[in-house]
């Protein structure tokens, strides 16, 4: 597979900040952080495509792989500072969320989802659909704090039609929210496919050799000024 270029990486920044980074700062923070990232990569590619004339192979090879591996930690730091920058804001979007929307369990829970559950599916989704509209907190914390036995709704249309109301009382946060959830969800790849392109520039074993083949020439350089030391 071949690695990811700093272009490309720039590019997904930009791509991820243009789909998610409008409504939340915390997102455009994270896609500016990873397009200052991608910086560092085309050092990397520079050194590779460019190296100086004055150094040996030893020493090009020796110095790519030295900072290939700092930019492995700086990848590292990025990807765990935006997960926790990222995860406390989910957080705090997801409490506001759920101070507005006041689903909390209530006393009347289990009469109310007696009713939805023994009403007919299209009378069932009316009365929900009223609620919604209304605000009606006191049946919809009767579905939020039911399942399927308890309401006659599968998870999925709980989901969906909770989701809706939530959405009509936090439309920024809930809106918000998701553009932090679909950043994550395709971040995770770009951070995968940004390791492992950093990690193409290592090779500890050409180091290694590099160093043997390096002493080995100082030896050689050793014996023969020992040779005309004794001449």
């Amino acid at each position: 597979m071949s690695k990811m270029s700093s272009e490309a990486l720039l590019k997904q920044s930009e791509h991820l900040q243009a789909l998610y980074g409008q409504g939340s700062e915390t997102v455009r923070n994270a896609t500016s952080r990873i397009g200052a990232f991608s910086e560092g990569l085309r050092e990397l590619e520079n050194l590779e495509k460019n190296p100086s004339p004055y150094d040996s192979e030893a020493s090009r090879i020796r110095q790519r792989h030295q900072r290939a591996v700092t930019l492995q930690k700086k990848c590292t730091q990025l990807e765990n500072g935006t997960y926790d920058a990222l995860s406390k804001r989910r957080q705090s979007l997801e409490q506001t969320i759920n101070q507005r929307a006041d689903l909390s369990p209530k006393g009347t829970d289990s009469e109310i989802r007696q009713v939805i559950r023994e009403a007919k599916p299209k009378d069932r989704l009316a009365m929900i659909t009223e609620a919604i509209k209304t605000g009606d907190t006191v049946t919809l914390s009767a579905i939020a704090n039911g399942n399927k036995v308890l309401t006659g709704l599968d998870d999925d249309t709980r989901k969906n039609l909770l989701d809706s109301y939530k959405r009509r009382v936090a439309p920024d946060e809930f809106s918000e929210q998701q553009a932090v959830d679909n950043f994550l969800t395709e971040a995770t790849g770009v951070f995968q496919t940004a390791h492992e392109a950093v990690k193409s520039y290592q090779d500890a074993e050409a180091v290694d050799a590099a160093d043997r083949q390096a002493q080995k020439a100082d030896e050689v350089v050793g014996k023969v000024n020992q040779l005309f030391e004794e001449v």
